[in-house]
């Protein structure tokens, strides 16, 4: 689900750098004066969606690498670490009770809300401070994490 997502992402920009590279190489967009800048401009704009394209390559190219494994069954749940690609389930001290969040930890920039079988699921990277926090962390530990000057709690109710 998430390799779609990013290769639709990969789509649209190498067509958006294409677009705007044939823009900016049409005749017409030639600069007839120091203040026509619609060339520049669309150059500009291709050589950005190019850099997006490139970085978007090498996401998929980390996804592709990452082995996910859900529930694994020779691993006893007590003993399960917190790595990436884990999805896991957190009780937030900020919302009502038995409210439950699920993270899908990621190599790369998350973000994201995917729906995994029903269950909504965010994406996010390790080197977010939810994402670092958890990391090596077990069932029933406690990751504090500061945000907007506040101290947020997360129980870790399971891994997968």
């Amino acid at each position: 689900m998430v390799l779609t997502d990013l290769n639709a992402q990969l789509d649209t920009s190498e067509q958006a750098a294409s677009s705007a590279h044939s823009q900016a190489t049409h005749r017409e967009c030639v600069a007839e004066s120091r203040y026509d800048t619609l060339g520049l401009e669309q150059a500009y704009l291709a050589h950005g969606q190019s850099v997006r394209a490139l970085e978007l390559n090498a996401d998929i190219q980390r996804i592709k690498q990452l082995q996910v494994q859900l529930k694994p069954e020779l691993a006893i749940k007590s003993e399960l670490r917190i790595k990436l690609g884990a999805v896991v389930q957190l009780e937030s001290s900020v919302k009502p009770d038995k409210f439950y969040d699920f993270f899908f930890i990621l190599p790369i920039s998350g973000g994201a809300l995917i729906n995994y079988h029903g269950q909504a699921v965010r994406l996010i990277s390790a080197k977010s401070p939810l994402g670092s926090g958890l990391l090596e962390k077990q069932i029933d530990d406690q990751v504090v994490i500061v945000n907007s000057g506040k101290n947020i709690e997360y129980d870790i109710i399971d891994i997968y």
